[in-house]
């Protein structure tokens, strides 16, 4: 920190810091503060958040207490302390704090929050919803923290008539008119129930994935199990679809498979826009979007993921796939996101032919549909699902990962097309370069590039490429590398024998996935693994990294 920066200069970094979602570094700048200043009440206040939204309860307890000491009239600080207490289990602790809250500022709905929690620990539920409808109804102002943690509760208390109502009283921001409660489901379940079409295409399987080949030191280097769901094409009537999202709405369920996945318990609520609370099998969701266009039939491919290319492959391609394989559905219109890469538009394209017609959804907006055909993706992708081990978060490799089967349906429609150039030679050496993007940098690219053209390797940009010329370089390849990047997942086009050997950081992810895909389609994956810098970045396989020469040698003698 600058020597002339005054104390609430630093603890201003430190907020700034937290508001743009690095709690690690706000800590870091907070910490140095109570360093210069322990009876800082901004420092210890700030610290009790940060302590107590990582779970550290102790921390988090002496953190507010201090700030209580220093300030005993700070209403923030009471009730911070209150709701460290309870999580620690000090119910009466607490219910006094909520009490002391509550008299500073009568007219706070958060204290109500508190109050109505101290009573649902006391088993007294119906004065704990009380209290949270009191939160919403009495409010002065109401922020959407306070009205999201009141819906939270009461829908999982199973009180949807009381959530209901409260749905009028929502902030402005979260669009009042459009919330609702809904039944969650998953498409075979609600097929099964309502009687709608669905067509069984293979039964859901596992994969083993053996431990990936690399070199340097790797994390992790494990093998592994894959499973794909079953695959399926089903009919939904009366559906509404909404840009850049997964789920989709009928007149009274939400649909959205990947919700029930036994590992992604966290996921609606973390990474579905239109999901803001959910509760098991109930959910709050917004359904405000201006309706764009209305269908008498048409094919789902919108997603969260659509403008990431390897998410594209994984998530969307399949379903088009998929529906190919039934000529009943050669004429139906396809839906797909405005604002997703022309080199996605351009694979959705060349998939389903010239004469088929591509509706764009703008994101925001909503499409409803007579009939809506939706498949699912070959394996479940909960774009963010991490799991900890050790000091580092990683993708868990039986995820995110496209099979065999789901790449040769992929392959099969683009077997033949007259579009895709045919390879002149298939002796290439590609270095693809990733220069330019803002995370997962190979931090001396220049370096590797310079030493690998010097054997015989030709560098690409595949951005400046279309889709069709992408399919048609790897088709030419013998050996592609470059750093680790959405490249890839073109990498499936190249032929039987070619080598496939991407740089990573010491965090390969979820690539062991990838790297058993590439073994059964007979390319040879070899993993060059370097070590990576501390990132900022959540997800530790996100982090810059270096690599050095000497494996580049032995990856390439």
């Amino acid at each position: 920190m600058s020597e002339t920066m005054t104390a609430s200069d630093i603890l201003e970094v430190a907020k700034s810091y937290l508001t743009n979602g690095y709690p690690r570094e706000a800590e870091q700048v907070c910490r140095s503060l109570h360093r210069l200043q322990p009876d800082h009440f901004g420092a210890n206040f700030l610290l009790g958040v940060l302590c107590f939204g990582s779970g550290r309860l102790g921390e988090a307890t002496d953190f507010f207490k201090a700030a209580v000491n220093q300030n005993p009239d700070a209403t923030d600080a009471v009730l911070g302390l209150g709701r460290v207490l309870l999580k620690d289990g000090d119910v009466e602790g607490a219910k006094a704090c909520f009490e002391k809250a509550l008299r500073l500022a009568p007219d706070q709905s958060a204290i109500h929050i508190g109050i109505g929690d101290i009573h649902l620990a006391q088993g007294r539920p119906d004065k704990a919803v009380e209290n949270f409808v009191a939160a919403v109804r009495q409010a002065a102002t109401l922020d959407q923290d306070t009205f999201l943690a009141a819906m939270r509760r009461l829908i999982e208390m199973d009180r949807r008539r009381e959530a209901d109502e409260l749905c009028r009283y929502a902030p402005a921001e979260l669009g009042p008119s459009g919330l609702r409660v809904l039944p969650l489901s998953d498409v075979k379940s609600w097929c099964a129930r309502t009687g709608s079409p669905y067509r069984r295409i293979e039964k859901e399987k596992t994969v083993e994935i053996p431990p990936p080949n690399h070199l340097g030191r790797a994390f992790p280097v494990d093998g592994g199990v894959l499973r794909q769901n079953e695959l399926y094409i089903a009919e939904i009537p009366g559906a509404t679809v909404f840009g850049k999202q997964d789920v989709v709405l009928t007149e009274d369920v939400l649909l959205l498979d990947a919700a029930f996945d036994p590992l992604a318990t966290d996921l609606t609520t973390k990474n579905v826009d239109r999901i803001l609370t959910r509760s098991g099998g109930t959910v709050l969701t917004s359904t405000t979007a201006p309706a764009t266009r209305h269908a008498r039939r048409g094919l789902f491919l919108c997603g969260m993921k659509s403008d990431c290319f390897g998410h594209f492959y994984i998530e969307l391609m399949p379903k088009l796939a998929l529906s190919l394989r039934f000529p009943e559905y050669d004429h139906v219109p396809i839906f797909v996101d405005a604002d997703m890469p022309a080199s996605h538009y351009e694979a959705v394209r060349l998939m389903a032919g010239t004469d088929r017609e591509i509706v764009l959804v703008e994101r925001d907006s909503s499409v409803t549909l007579d009939t809506l055909l939706v498949a699912p993706t070959f394996a479940f992708c909960p774009p963010f699902l991490d799991f900890e081990i050790g000091s580092d978060l990683l993708y868990d490799h039986r995820y995110n990962q496209l099979t065999t089967d789901g790449v040769r349906a992929i392959l099969d429609c683009l077997a033949d097309n007259p579009e895709i150039p045919a390879p002149s030679r298939t002796d290439r050496k590609i270095f693809v370069s990733r220069r330019g993007f803002q995370r997962r940098s190979m931090i001396n690219e220049e370096e590797v590039t310079e030493h690998l053209v010097r054997k015989g390797f030709e560098v690409v940009q595949p951005e400046s490429l279309s889709y069709a010329e992408q399919i048609g370089l790897m088709r030419s390849a013998a050996v592609v590398t470059g750093p680790n990047g959405s490249y890839l997942a073109t990498t499936i086009f190249c032929r039987p024998g070619c080598r496939v050997v991407p740089f990573f950081g010491s965090n390969i992810g979820n690539h062991a996935g990838w790297a058993a895909l590439m073994t059964a389609l007979g390319i040879e994956p070899l993993m060059v693994c370097g070590s990576s810098k501390s990132a900022r970045m959540h997800y530790r396989d996100q982090a810059d990294y270096f690599v050095p020469l000497d494996l580049v040698d032995e990856a390439f003698p």
